[in-house]
């Protein structure tokens, strides 16, 4: 039988296909797919006519990453497959099995495959599936598979015999890789903005030859115009001083919506060049945090142009979709259902798909991407929620493509739907390594605009002084990279500083030396996040808390590396930002209960015990231990952020802080807590002394580009760590070719 695919022959990473040639048409179905989601595979074509097959097969399992046995009736009675088995296990190579039917394996073979997992294809419809295989052949072989279009084009075509075959067999298994849409790929990078500060969410003009963007080069975020490969923009909203952000240009060309905070928040409309704005709808967002950290984003025109479609409601009290006709003034409302906000909405191309972020804010690590149909209600989702999913744009009805931050960078994905608004199949890589912040194509789907950047916060410490403030004069800078870093803890000797910080692609920990400039050492290298770091006071432990299997927990690492172990927190949903009592003999951490009340617990160390603390509807977070032995945290229950304590047996808390405070750490001697102001005292730290006094200790406020970090701070009660976030952004534009893959 003629193969349709060719053998891979090269230096790069591979994975031995071992199956037998009676189901071969089935195979090669599952073969090319992998192969076209760029992993080497290696089977009996590559064996040259004349050479030993044996010694053939023998050199290319050793050479091999693993191996993948697809098990069926023929298979598992076959010498050959049986012999490259054992071989593959003599060699210590990662062995997957994929059943394919209903088989008995012999006792031999089942006893040689007893310590590994069986994939049965039976079990999981085709995107479980085929997720399933994927992510097991990367974790376990440690593949990384490549975009398509990143891959050298076959030139033969595939055998006529195959495609009749091989479309009955896509049939039968409800396969659909022989119907591919045309799929994109970008060329010609070019940089179209390059001014300091960032430049981000571009939206094209109907006619392609203007761009709209957001940026920050003058302080306040305005929105700007400029045509690709033209050194002028202009600042569309320089009048207001002011936050204006979110661009998004009419289908007739003649007008830009977007947000702005001027007369207390909502959705305004101007001429795309010259003229004033008009507000079209007042908008309600929460008082707490920065605009990063509210639920608003791009209003979003409907293909006529006759209505707008935005995000309107609170983190806190829940968020909803609404269309405003531009026409009546008349608006309605949708639900974005799910446990969590929603933002960014974006129409479908026949305006009857919604597709939006299902997501805390814009800069919340771990998101979805949800699709909704406006006519039923019906909702669904593509994507998990275990990394970063941002920025849905539709490329036609059936297909979205967003921003994820997997892998090493954020790059841009596709995933297609299924009628019934899940995904068909798996996510398709589209771009590597570009750094993007968020992307748009142009009406004509020729051209994609892109924001390539990141967010990026380096950590820094000041003295603490007793005459005077410390200002920029007196900072040292102790890390250098071009990542985020969230949060800080200092070891109990003050020489060891642990950070969670996305320098490897996703937040892991990270340890290193207070001192400035010192080698960082990775404890923590998953897929998925971790937070929160918090060192044990005899320095040998580190709690932190990680997203593993759709919920928030906490885990526990050895303070030199090794395998973290879960923290059991009984009937608890979830459990983050923990930290140490004085005694190293319990925990307080935020946790969320079955209601998804979140409030303070403490849990035992030895036996394992939990105790709720506090029961109050607002804001409680970032539970830390007095010298005392009480609790506190800071809770936003009386309107404001400030510093509360509470005994750690329970009771009644009270408030030691004034307004305006947030992320906080004990000095060792226990007479002063130190805290980042937030609000009317944002961007510096402030000394709360047991006695009640306050006093400003940092002056950074006005002196530099950027912002203070509002969760990484720690303090060794001589200096003050903390991070300093100062954000890249460019606005680029790419060509973009389609073309069919097959």
């Amino acid at each position: 039988m003629q193969k349709p695919l060719p053998a891979y022959q090269g230096d790069e990473p591979f994975l031995f296909v071992s199956y037998a040639h009676a189901n071969g048409a089935a195979i090669y179905v599952e073969m090319i797919w992998l192969q076209e989601r760029g992993f080497n595979l290696w089977y009996d074509d590559g064996i040259e006519v004349g050479s030993d097959w044996r010694q053939s097969l023998a050199r290319a399992i050793a050479g091999s990453d693993g191996l993948i046995f697809f098990a069926d009736e023929q298979s598992v009675v076959s010498p050959n497959c049986i012999r490259e088995i054992n071989f593959a296990l003599d060699e210590d190579k990662p062995i997957f099995v994929v059943q394919l039917d209903d088989v008995t394996f012999p006792d031999a073979l089942r006893l040689s495959l007893s310590d590994r997992q069986i994939l049965i294809r039976s079990n999981f419809d085709e995107t479980a599936f085929r997720d399933r295989l994927t992510a097991a052949l990367r974790r376990e072989a440690d593949l990384e598979a490549l975009p398509p279009h990143a891959r050298r084009k076959r030139a033969q075509a595939w055998p006529w015999w195959f495609v009749g075959v091989a479309t009955v067999v896509a049939g039968v298994l409800g396969f659909a890789w022989f119907a591919t849409k045309p799929m994109p790929s970008f060329v010609n990078p070019a940089q179209v903005t390059s001014a300091t500060g960032v430049e981000e969410y571009p939206a094209w003009s109907p006619s392609g030859q203007m761009i709209a963007y957001q940026s920050n080069e003058d302080g306040d975020w305005d929105v700007w115009v400029r045509q690709p490969g033209s050194s002028e923009a202009i600042n569309r909203t320089a009048s207001h001083d002011g936050h204006d952000m979110f661009p998004s240009w009419s289908p007739d060309g003649r007008s830009i919506a977007f947000w702005s905070e001027r007369e207390g928040s909502g959705y305004y409309v101007m001429p795309a060049l010259t003229g004033k704005s008009k507000k079209l709808i007042s908008l309600t967002v929460d008082a707490l945090g920065s605009l990063r950290y509210k639920p608003i984003g791009p209003p979003r025109w409907s293909g006529d142009g006759k209505r707008l479609m935005y995000v309107v409601g609170t983190i806190t009290s829940g968020t909803y979709g609404e269309v405003l006709s531009l026409e009546t003034g008349e608006t309605q409302r949708f639900e974005m259902p799910g446990r969590v906000p929603g933002f960014d909405p974006a129409w479908s191309p026949n305006d009857k798909l919604v597709a939006w972020v299902a997501g805390w804010h814009r800069e919340y690590e771990t998101s979805a991407i949800s699709v909704q149909r406006l006519a039923d209600g019906a909702t669904g989702s593509i994507t998990d929620d275990r990394l970063q999913h941002l920025n849905p744009t539709w490329i036609d009805d059936q297909r979205v493509v967003y921003v994820v931050n997997r892998g090493s960078s954020r790059d841009l994905w596709l995933q297609s739907l299924t009628t019934d608004l899940l995904p068909r199949g798996a996510p398709v890589r589209l771009t590597t390594g570009v750094g993007m912040r968020q992307a748009s194509f142009s009406p004509d789907r020729s051209k994609i605009a892109y924001s390539k950047g990141r967010r990026i916060s380096n950590v820094w410490r000041v003295p603490i002084l007793s005459d005077r403030p410390a200002t920029w004069s007196d900072a040292q800078q102790v890390t250098f990279d071009q990542s985020w870093v969230e949060f800080i803890d200092i070891s109990p000797d003050g020489t060891q500083l642990v950070v969670s910080s996305d320098r490897s692609g996703n937040k892991d920990l990270w340890r290193l030396p207070a001192e400035p400039q010192g080698e960082l050492v990775q404890l923590t290298d998953t897929e998925y996040p971790e937070w929160g770091p918090s060192w044990s006071p005899d320095g040998t432990e580190i709690v932190y808390y990680a997203f593993r299997d759709g919920t928030r927990s906490l885990y526990s690492v050895a303070a030199s590396g090794g395998l973290p172990e879960r923290i059991d927190v009984g009937d608890l949903k979830e459990a983050f930002i923990a930290s140490w009592s004085p005694d190293g003999s319990r925990l307080a951490f935020r946790g969320t209960d079955v209601d998804n009340n979140n409030d303070i617990y403490t849990r035992e160390w030895v036996d394992g015990s939990v105790r709720r603390l506090t029961t109050h509807p607002g804001v409680d977070l970032f539970p830390g231990w007095a010298p005392d032995g009480s609790v506190t945290f800071v809770s936003t229950r009386d309107s404001n952020s400030r510093i509360w304590r509470i005994s750690a047996e329970g009771g009644i808390p009270e408030p030691i802080s004034g307004a305006g405070m947030s992320y906080y750490d004990w000095a060792p001697d226990g007479r002063h807590l130190y805290a980042i102001g937030v609000h009317a005292r944002a961007d510096d730290i402030w000394q709360l002394a047991v006695t009640g006094e306050e006093r400003q200790v940092t002056d950074l406020v006005g002196k530099r580009r950027g912002h203070i970090g509002t969760e990484a701070f720690a303090t060794d009660g001589r200096y003050l760590y903390f991070t300093w976030e100062d954000d890249l952004g460019d606005i680029w534009v790419m060509d973009v070719t389609w073309a069919r893959e097959f």
